[in-house]
């Protein structure tokens, strides 16, 4: 495993991720929230932060798992951090059928 020291992971339960991690890498998993605590345990040393406040645009559908309310879609938790931490968002939402409706639902048009 790469050394991972100076990473954040995104994670619902985590403090804020706030400008303050800006130098920070981030690692983001990518997977089911029905997995998401097994992947997390590998992991769990990396230091937890949270995109609270936003809300997903991704109609989700399951008759064996809920999703948790403050879930976000990959692609929409990648946009928000980069936003966060200041980083280029150009071009990440530019195929993610949900685009407008993840922007107006967290008020963020003209993205």
């Amino acid at each position: 495993m790469p050394d991972m020291s100076g990473y954040v992971r995104l994670d619902p339960e985590g403090e804020p991720l706030t400008p303050a991690d800006r130098e920070c890498g981030l690692l983001l998993l990518d997977g089911s929230w029905r997995w998401a605590r097994v992947m997390t345990r590998q992991f769990i040393h990396i230091p937890p932060r949270s995109l609270r406040g936003y809300y997903t645009a991704y109609p989700r559908v399951s008759r064996l798992y809920s999703d948790p309310p403050e879930g976000l879609a990959t692609v929409e938790a990648l946009f928000l951090a980069y936003r966060i931490l200041g980083r280029p968002t150009a071009g990440l939402l530019d195929h993610y059928h949900w685009r407008d409706e993840f922007l107006r639902r967290n008020q963020l048009e003209g993205e």
